[in-house]
């Protein structure tokens, strides 16, 4: 399921990242020789938040919703690799071996809600809020000068999703419960106000079907298919905590139309 590439060179850091994103060149498994971004997370990050498992069980189900996200790969990372680009104390800090990697796309520019736009749609804003919502990922807020949305002639791609899905960790090793009042209380405590679209639905006139295109793929989604990803992450010794908190909590969703009900509630 996840494609594997092979690391050639490391071209330096993308500025501005708290996770200091790496471009390297790299080769696919057509031999073909491109450019990447891969995040390489500190061991706490991975050991507490499983961030690179979140970044492709989100990039996964982003797929799922009709959601744009840079192609995404693993790749095998060393300290060697980066020695030139990071201080011994970030090398340190970070853990090594298979990450999370996207294809790189240059010109892209992040999102600005104040700049005008012609090719995101209405139905853009509200899959993409939608799907926040249903990952609890508050790092896409209009306060930010970076909302993890960026934009390239007629596209757009969603990207940094180690944030998501807050009740699927393991901080300071105790790992979280995964149940109906786990899944409630972090929902509940999800500010959507702060996302960069909420003013914009919020604000909208007519509201008639709004989220229906996101509620029908939620209720088709296809759950028996992200046990292929976690068998991925086992391959590939990618930190994670199994597939039963994931796949309850989309069920709980699912069978109890919880967002659905909370955007509706929030919103309309």
């Amino acid at each position: 399921m996840l494609k594997k590439l092979d690391f050639i060179s490391q071209k330096g850091i993308i500025d501005g990242g708290t996770t200091k994103p790496v471009i390297i060149e790299a080769i696919n498994e057509k031999n073909e020789i491109g450019q990447y971004v891969v995040k390489i997370f500190t061991k706490k990050h991975e050991r507490d938040n499983f961030s690179t498992s979140k970044e492709f069980i989100s990039s996964f189900l982003a797929s799922e919703f009709d959601l744009n996200t840079p192609e995404y790969f693993v790749i095998n990372i060393k300290k060697e690799y980066v020695s030139t680009i990071f201080t011994e104390e970030q090398i340190e800090e970070r853990e090594f071996g298979y990450h999370f990697c996207t294809k790189f796309i240059p010109g892209c520019l992040p999102y600005n809600l104040n700049a005008k736009n012609y090719f995101l749609k209405g139905y853009d804003y509200e899959n993409i809020f939608s799907f926040d919502c249903l990952m609890l990922n508050n790092d896409r807020g209009g306060y930010r000068k970076k909302p993890n949305l960026l934009i390239k002639n007629q596209d757009f791609y969603l990207i940094d999703h180690e944030l998501t899905l807050p009740f699927y960790s393991n901080p300071n090793g105790q790992r979280a419960s995964y149940d109906v009042k786990t899944y409630f209380a972090q929902s509940r405590h999800f500010n959507m106000s702060t996302h960069i679209f909420y003013h914009f639905l919020k604000n909208k006139k007519n509201k008639n079907q709004l989220f229906h295109e996101f509620n029908l793929n939620l209720n088709q989604l296809n759950l028996s298919q992200i046990e292929n990803l976690f068998k991925d992450f086992t391959k590939f010794n990618i930190r994670n905590d199994g597939t039963n908190g994931l796949c309850d909590y989309l069920l709980w969703c699912k069978s109890n139309n919880y967002v659905m009900n909370t955007l509706t509630k929030k919103i309309i």
